[in-house]
């Protein structure tokens, strides 16, 4: 007996050790990108030998495999947990989000470069991803059966919300994410931000126009900067859609037809082109937002306009870099000038709240970025739809929410 009691010791602290190994495998992959997973460091921070971290996970591919295998099995328990809490759809999906993001449970892994892993585990876990959204479309499209729902599209919803739930445990790192940021982010997925929540809204502005700069075809310092953003664009496009681990200076050629060297006859290497990315998208919404801040509108309709213009962004075939997972691995102003934007965006709000068209204060604008940040992630696995279609459906939820109004 006494062997027997031995032996489920062992076992139960393997299993500790296990756990804490892949808590700290899915914060380093969270903060600084799955590509970049350092064995030694995961080892000194679990107190174990590099030698010994080999008894659990035989390579670096395998711990992070397990990493996206586990956030997969966490989600899939989660939603079995929000079906079981209750028979009401708001209920449900209030537990969720909850769960995910004020719950003191381990970290997971964003699914950000699923492409890193080799099949066949690839293939399971992205099989098992999509019966984890199947489940929650499944909620929402009860939801919207038994009247608790507006006639919302399912699977945009679904994808919004999963969406939120990954942008708000990466924004984690850089800023704290308390209760009432929750809670109100929450309220706005489930009832939206107008005061009106019948308000129809209408973007009259294109992003491509605000966006694209003129080429002189005549100027060879105008076209080389043309081709200089065209590179930036696809790079950004394959990087949102796959990940920047998962993505590299090869696919990103294959994809512009040309050769490796004509990119890096403009970009040093892969670091200079990710830096590259993220400091022409931030020039990007940086200057959307200025455009929105200058409108002669309601508060609420500012608010729309900047998700409309982000959204028509991210559905385009050249979108800005969206921050993902490796958020610390960022150009160093970046953090300062992502807390800005989001504190512009604060003010927004606190503004629409004072003219009366939102009821919701500053301090959700932290999370609604979640609301397009994951779009490129899911868009083009959707039914073919016109991107507009898409924006529009977006905004919709973000003004109006996705329950019956009353």
């Amino acid at each position: 007996v006494s062997k027997n009691i031995e032996q489920s010791a062992l076992s139960n602290k393997r299993l500790i050790k296990l756990a804490s190994i892949m808590d700290t495998a899915a914060c380093q992959m969270n903060e600084w990108g799955a590509s970049t997973l350092s064995i030694n460091d995961i080892a000194q921070s679990v107190g174990l030998s590099r030698n010994a971290l080999y008894y659990y996970f035989k390579d670096r591919m395998e711990l992070i495999t397990s990493c996206y295998e586990r956030s997969i099995q966490v989600l899939t328990q989660d939603l079995d947990e929000a079906i079981q809490f209750s028979d009401v759809a708001e209920e449900r999906i209030s537990f969720l989000f909850r769960r995910k993001l004020l719950d003191s449970h381990p970290e997971q892994a964003v699914l950000s470069d699923l492409d890193l892993v080799p099949e066949p585990r690839k293939s399971e876990i992205l099989a098992k991803h999509q019966v984890n959204i199947a489940k929650l479309e499944s909620i929402i499209e009860q939801g919207i059966r038994t009247n608790e729902l507006r006639q919302i599209d399912h699977e945009i919803t679904a994808q919004l919300l999963l969406g939120l739930l990954n942008w708000g445990q990466l924004w984690k790192k850089w800023n704290a994410i308390d209760e009432k940021v929750v809670e109100n982010t929450l309220d706005i997925l489930l009832r939206g931000a107008s005061t009106n929540r019948d308000f129809k809204f209408n973007c009259s502005l294109d992003v491509t126009k605000l966006l694209t700069k003129p080429v002189n075809l005549f100027d060879s310092d105008s076209l080389g900067e043309a081709k200089r953003l065209q590179i930036l664009g696809e790079a950004s496009l394959l990087f949102n859609q796959r990940g920047i681990g998962s993505t590299s200076v090869d696919d990103i050629a294959d994809r512009l037809g040309v050769t490796k060297g004509s990119i890096y006859h403009y970009f040093d290497d892969k670091q200079s082109l990710v830096n590259a990315c993220y400091q022409n998208a931030f020039r990007q919404y940086e200057l959307l937002l200025e455009t929105v801040k200058e409108l002669d509108v309601s508060g609420i309709e500012r608010i729309m306009t900047s998700i409309h213009l982000n959204s028509q962004a991210q559905v385009s075939l050249t979108p800005p870099l969206i921050l993902q997972a490796g958020i610390l691995n960022t150009p160093g102003d970046i953090p300062i000038r992502a807390n800005k934007l989001a504190d512009t965006a604060n003010s927004m709000l606190i503004d629409a709240v004072e003219d009366g068209s939102s009821r919701i204060d500053g301090t959700s604008s932290y999370l609604t970025a979640g609301f397009y940040f994951w779009i490129p992630k899911w868009i083009e696995d959707k039914p073919p739809r016109r991107n507009s279609q898409v924006v529009d459906i977006i905004c919709q939820i973000a003004s109006g929410g996705i329950l019956q109004a009353g």
